[in-house]
């Protein structure tokens, strides 16, 4: 049950900030055929990243329709941490609803995703960075694999702009997880 109600959620929070925040044609979809994607204004090189990459074209559009790609063409570089799409689909079904209803919720959480400066040397673990929420970022290291925030990252990708760490899952603020 949960498996299908959750895309639902997902496709339901891109359509509600389509059409309330974004000047953008409609889309009820999460994902958007690539001809598509070449219609979407993009300000930088790691915003188009998200959108072409396949695994991570939710938070891509997420970025782009609350805003936060815009903060991402100002004074950066900027250190990304981008949840799959897999692992978006799994975000908790009422943290899910809060976002879709409320814009500062979904920017909140988008935020803890992003860090103002490059961190390109993850072998100096235990070390913490401020998200652009605030929220306190931690690299770790096991058996040979790097955590943020306890998700794993699976993917880097350097940028002139900045550098995305493609994780596994999602950095929530405590106020969200709690409701």
């Amino acid at each position: 049950m949960k498996t299908k109600i959750l895309p639902v959620i997902i496709a339901a929070f891109l359509f509600l900030f389509t059409v309330s925040f974004s000047s953008a044609q409609v889309r009820e979809d999460a994902q958007v055929p690539a001809q598509q994607m070449q219609e979407i204004q993009v300000q930088t090189q790691l915003g188009r990243m998200l959108l072409d990459n396949q695994e991570t074209t939710i938070m891509g559009r997420l970025f782009v329709q609350t805003g936060i790609d815009k903060t991402l063409s100002q004074d950066g570089p900027y250190t990304l941490f981008v949840p799959t799409n897999q692992s978006l689909m799994n975000v908790p079904q009422d943290i899910a609803q809060r976002a879709v209803t409320d814009k500062a919720t979904a920017e909140r959480v988008l935020r803890n995703h992003v860090v103002n400066g490059r961190i390109t040397n993850l072998t100096t673990t235990d070390k913490e960075y401020d998200s652009l929420n605030g929220m306190k970022i931690k690299i770790t290291s096991e058996n040979s694999d790097y955590y943020v925030n306890g998700q794993k990252i699976v993917d880097m990708k350097r940028y002139e702009d900045g550098i995305v760490y493609v994780i596994d899952g999602t950095i929530m603020p405590e106020d969200v997880v709690r409701g």
